[in-house]
């Protein structure tokens, strides 16, 4: 078991309905180093309805919450429709409440200038392929509908293929 923690962890639909708590799927992934840092990932109320659209209207898309402190967005959504990770779109997404969609980063200020080590450690559990994903800002309405409409900026990892 990991004695640290990862840039991020895997949410899942038994956490949308409140079966598995924040600090279980912490410590199921550090163990003892996760004690302590419970609050340091708690969800907003935003994220929280984010998260729980995602996990329950939007299956396909598995759901990852980034460390808060890593500067690599709120959230990576990865669609898991393809066998193929390097076929799998991603987006790493920073959640802003009212906020018009931004692709590309904009708005995120510094939010997520750290958003390829993210992906790079998905890469390297084997989640997805080299590539760049697609960042995205904006209120949550907006980036839900981003990633399940498939609307990604041109040549980008979120693009359809």
């Amino acid at each position: 078991m990991p004695s640290s923690l990862p840039i991020a962890v895997r949410l899942t639909p038994a956490f949308a309905s409140g079966r598995v708590r924040l600090a279980d799927v912490l410590a199921h992934v550090a163990g003892p180093a996760a004690r302590g840092h419970e609050s340091r990932w708690r969800l907003s109320s935003r994220e929280w309805t984010f998260a729980r659209r995602v996990l329950t209207e939007a299956t396909r898309l598995w759901l990852w919450r980034t460390d808060p402190g890593a500067f690599a967005g709120d959230f990576v959504l990865v669609d898991m429709s393809s066998a193929e990770p390097e076929r799998r779109p991603a987006w790493v997404v920073d959640l802003k409440c009212g906020a018009p969609l931004k692709v590309g980063g904009g708005g995120a200020g510094n939010s997520l200038v750290q958003a390829a080590r993210a992906m790079a450690w998905l890469e390297a559990q084997g989640i997805v392929g080299p590539g760049a994903p697609v960042l995205a800002t904006g209120d949550g309405a907006v980036v839900f509908d981003l990633c399940t409409l498939r609307i990604p900026g041109p040549g980008s990892r979120g693009t359809p293929r």
